[in-house]
């Protein structure tokens, strides 16, 4: 429980702008009508298994017999069949290694919706910066057509560089709308998983990355030793199959009747006990080999996720430390927008003309878009790294 409290309410603050991010995560989450939904059947699912224990119910019978002399018989009994005394023990201890496989089953579903909404808020992220720098170029743009409409009706440039100016700010003015467009349909998938609506509405106030870095693989091997749910599934479906072939052996035992009877025959009454005993020589067949073969699947399947999560680690791992590499070139040059600036300067101070301005611009949007686009993929790439971060 104590797993399952820290990933819903998530993720310890780094920073003013990650406490924002942190609030929201924990918010849509926390309403997520799946999630809810699959603590239900959990619930339900326990309780089933808790009700397979139980003895089993009385039975009452009743007789009456007529004779050819005119002499009736009566009678009736009461009784309670119950296993071998040991199988109420082995199945019990089955029943709780379930309980234990089914917590980390719900944790795993948790995880796995946690990172998805993560994911959608990094996307939301990227979104907003790219339209950011977008309205800031369309800003330029629009003032450098004022200045340039102010021109032409003085007769000082042509109207081809009019509408030279006018164009590209067309172009720009298209790029920005189809980043907002790109905001508003990522904020539907979002609201998609949360009943919570002042959380999506929060996301407004969210415009930077949530702070994480890249770890040691040894902190991350210990991640997956300790905070995998997958892993700790397969883990404790291994432990149920073990304690599954205990039951097997116990229900390869006798079970037992114990009864009260009572008979009333010409006047007489008659009490007394009965016993009965099954043998499962039929019912007991396979099911010990059956629970020994699905203990060694589990086993396994527990190394192949083990493999597997040290693989997609060191995968995710290495493109990580790529793209923040990547990301460290960029960053000096044309991490903020005084390009757009420089450029105007350039263009209103005569060292560069209206053709060769909108070559440059044009250089430097892309440049800036290629620098966000590994912005947005590093840090989708340490969300998926760093995901075990969120089970304490």
């Amino acid at each position: 429980m104590k797993k399952l409290y820290t990933l819903l309410t998530c993720i310890i603050a780094l920073s003013a702008s990650a406490q924002t991010f942190d609030e929201v995560l924990s918010r849509i989450v926390n309403s997520n009508p799946d999630i809810a939904a699959l603590a239900q059947n959990n619930n339900a699912t326990i309780e089933s298994l808790a009700s397979e224990n139980n003895l089993a119910d009385p039975e009452i019978s009743a007789r009456h017999l007529w004779g050819h002399d005119g002499n009736n018989k009566m009678g009736f009994g009461i009784s309670q069949s119950f296993d071998w005394p040991g199988l109420y023990s082995a199945r019990s201890k089955s029943i709780n290694a379930t309980k234990a496989a089914l917590s980390e089953l719900y944790t795993a579903s948790v995880l796995d919706k946690t990172l998805e909404a993560k994911l959608l808020m990094i996307d939301f992220i990227a979104a907003k910066c790219n339209y950011s720098y977008f309205t800031c170029v369309k800003e330029n743009m629009d003032s450098l057509q004022t200045k340039y409409s102010e021109a032409y009706s003085k007769g000082e440039v042509s109207v081809l560089d009019l509408n030279k100016i006018k164009i590209e700010r067309i172009k720009v003015a298209k790029q920005a709308n189809e980043c907002k467009l790109r905001c508003e349909n990522i904020r539907a998938e979002i609201a998609s998983l949360t009943t919570d609506k002042d959380a999506v509405a929060m996301l407004d106030n969210i415009n930077d990355y949530p702070a994480d870095a890249i770890l040691s693989e040894s902190e991350y091997e210990n991640l997956i030793n300790q905070n995998d749910p997958n892993i700790a599934y397969y883990e404790a479906m291994t432990t149920v199959a073990d304690r599954n072939i205990s039951v097997a052996k116990m229900q390869g035992l006798p079970g037992f009747s114990l009864g009260y009877e009572f008979e009333r025959e010409e006047g007489t009454n008659f009490n007394g006990i009965s016993f009965s005993m099954s043998l499962p020589f039929f019912s007991g067949r396979h099911k010990k080999s059956s629970a020994i073969s699905e203990k060694a699947a589990y086993e396994t399947t527990l190394i192949s996720e083990k493999i597997k999560a040290l693989s997609q680690m060191r995968a995710l791992r290495s493109e990580a430390k790529t793209l923040y590499e990547e990301v460290n070139d960029y960053a000096s040059i044309i991490s903020d927008n005084s390009h757009l600036y420089l450029l105007k300067k350039a263009l209103e101070g005569g060292e560069i003309n209206l053709f060769t301005y909108i070559q440059e611009l044009n250089y430097f949007i892309e440049a800036k878009s290629d620098y966000q686009d590994l912005v947005y993929q590093y840090n989708q790439s340490l969300t998926k790294l760093n995901r075990l971060k969120l089970v304490k």
